[in-house]
């Protein structure tokens, strides 16, 4: 395990990525954190036993950066980044970002910027899908404004607006919140296939306010080869 010196000043918001051979994406993945607009933050790189390579060049980029720090696991374990943000992060806010996808530039400055301004647990943006093979972007999901619920309003509205807050990426959450929301099972069971829906719906249990604005901030990479795109009976 790899760690690097942090600020005595504690960092905004803690961003995790877990990472298993992933390198020809990595690259695109750490630098749409590092040129964000907003710049306080941790950025927590879990190399998840990769073999390929990813583990060399999470540590050039963490030897670059200060405010990443390096955690080495010698297996690969899904879902692993939800055990290691209960222990490892500092920041006030808490998001996620998977190894092939990538930022807009101003994803953290806008989302904190709307969490905060309404008064939000939650603040979820919009998804555009990448086909890796087809090499083309197409919006997967986008409101035409922004919506604001308290916890009743939400409950009424889910069928509707269900999607947004399905994944436990291209959101922002409180991370006291994320700190009291019992994760235990899926931790346990180790849960590969729907852990993320669990996780939200279990975090939002806990929410009073949850925001979706109207943009689309972030890129979900689809290629062959990943893991939620691979048949798995356990699924069923």
């Amino acid at each position: 395990m790899l760690r690097f010196a942090q600020s005595m000043k504690s960092p905004n918001v803690s961003i995790y990525t877990q990472a298993y051979n992933t390198k020809p994406f990595l690259s695109c993945c750490i630098e749409s954190v590092l040129n964000q607009s907003f710049s306080d933050f941790e950025y927590i790189l879990i190399d998840n036993g990769s073999t390929d390579g990813s583990k060399e060049l999470m540590e050039q980029y963490a030897q670059q950066d200060s405010r990443i720090r390096l955690i080495r696991l010698e297996e690969n374990q899904p879902g692993v980044w939800l055990e290691i943000a209960r222990d490892s992060g500092t920041g006030q806010y808490l998001t996620v970002l998977d190894s092939d996808d990538w930022w807009e530039p101003n994803y953290l400055e806008s989302l904190i910027g709307f969490l905060e301004k309404d008064n939000l647990d939650l603040a979820v943006t919009g998804t555009a899908n990448y086909f890796e093979e087809a090499q083309r972007s197409q919006v997967m999901r986008q409101l035409n404004e922004p919506v604001v619920f308290n916890r009743r309003q939400f409950a009424q509205q889910y069928f509707k607006y269900w999607t947004f807050p399905s994944t436990v990426w291209a959101t922002v959450m409180k991370a006291d919140l994320f700190q009291k929301t019992d994760f235990s099972d899926v931790i346990t069971q180790k849960l590969s296939n729907g852990a993320d829906t669990i996780c939200m719906l279990k975090y939002m249990a806990l929410c009073a306010r949850i925001g979706i604005d109207n943009t689309v901030l972030y890129h979900y990479r689809i290629r062959q080869k990943q893991v939620s795109r691979q048949y798995n009976p356990r699924r069923f």
